[in-house]
């Protein structure tokens, strides 16, 4: 992890992101959630708690101190998170954070891509196997220890499920920037699906019960 970072609890996030149950859910607002369950995912995978960090502005380093209560974190967004950088955000082993003194805590970076259909005869499937192939071997440069994340989503019910390993099985990710592959997926409205498509293939399902419960 290069820079700074504004590194938060994982529940102090979803306590923040349970005031914005309206309908009102910006991008952001997915991606936040989103933070949650790879956080979640994460943690369940090393057996410790992950703290989840965004970068931060360069110039607004000496005013951390200052940085708004969690129940007023959409000033935190809009002071001190740097929207336009490579990463999207950061886990944080919980340990890096506690013992790092003055150090930048060391975690792993995420680069998050809404995957959106909009017409119902598209292929969702054959979109992010276009997306790998093609698309993001000219898009991007070399993104070292950096993973992406595909958020799959459809504007259209029933249409958003995927066979991830038939995505595995189809993508050829030469000369590829990332390191790893990763996706978040709904199954249909009563499951979800976490998980790595390469180099290494698995996946956690989630219920709708466990979902909200990771949600509080």
């Amino acid at each position: 992890m290069r820079g700074p970072v504004v590194s938060i609890r994982i529940n102090d996030l979803i306590a923040f992101l349970s005031t914005k149950r309206d309908g009102s859910l910006t991008s952001k607002y997915m991606e936040l959630h989103a933070a949650v369950i790879m956080a979640k995912f994460h943690s369940k995978q090393t057996g410790e708690e992950h703290w989840i960090g965004f970068p931060a502005k360069e110039k607004k380093r000496r005013d951390f101190d200052q940085v708004p209560a969690m129940d007023d974190f959409d000033e935190v967004l809009k002071k001190f998170v740097e929207e336009d950088s490579p990463n999207d955000l950061f886990l944080i082993p919980e340990s890096h954070v506690e013992n790092r003194t003055n150090d930048i805590p060391k975690g792993n970076a995420f680069q998050l891509k809404r995957m959106l259909t909009q017409n119902p005869e598209d292929s969702l499937e054959d979109h992010i196997v276009e997306y790998i192939n093609t698309v993001i071997p000219k898009k991007y440069a070399k993104a070292t220890h950096t993973s992406l994340v595909l958020l799959l989503s459809t504007k259209f019910s029933g249409e958003g499920q995927i066979n991830v390993k038939n995505v595995r099985d189809r993508i050829n990710p030469v000369n590829f920037p990332f390191d790893r592959i990763m996706i978040v997926s709904a199954e249909g409205e009563d499951r979800m699906v976490v998980g790595e498509i390469w180099p290494e293939f698995g996946a956690v399902y989630y219920t709708k019960e466990q979902l909200e419960s990771l949600h509080g």
